[in-house]
């Protein structure tokens, strides 16, 4: 496979003028990859996204979830209840992605909107916060 950095010699050589022989011969490549990537940019591989058996369960786990019922243990003897004959590893890989984002949801609600600072005023020690409001100490 070509790394960007044998990439980015054939362009470069390729826009300086040289023709395809002369990069060959540079570079010591084959000409058929020359010619490739002498013509296009490279594409990000991105592997497509596998299956896995919880798939079919995903709209009814959602919904579930929506409800309210959040404990995974739970979920997963229901989901066995349907017809679900996967293991609680890849049933977990499905269900992480929310937790995660009711996770985010609790930690932002629980963070401050303002920001607490501190600041010497004379001899005594004012505290307050970003809005102005400041109460001595």
């Amino acid at each position: 496979m070509l790394r960007l950095e044998g990439f980015m010699k054939i362009r470069k050589l390729h826009q300086d003028g040289l023709s395809v022989s002369e990069i060959v011969r540079r570079l010591e490549m084959d000409r058929k990859t020359v010619r490739k990537y002498s013509r296009e940019l490279p594409r990000e591989y991105q592997r497509p996204p596998r299956s896995c058996k919880a798939d079919p369960f995903r709209a009814f786990l959602r919904e579930r979830w929506e409800q309210g019922v959040e404990n995974a243990s739970r979920l997963f003897r229901e989901l066995q209840k349907r017809g679900y004959d996967g293991c609680f590893t890849q049933f977990k890989k499905v269900v992480r992605p929310w937790r995660d984002e009711n996770r985010e949801r609790a930690l932002s609600a629980l963070r401050p909107n303002r920001v607490s600072r501190r600041r010497w005023t004379g001899d005594t020690l004012a505290t307050g916060t970003a809005s102005g409001c400041m109460a001595s100490r």
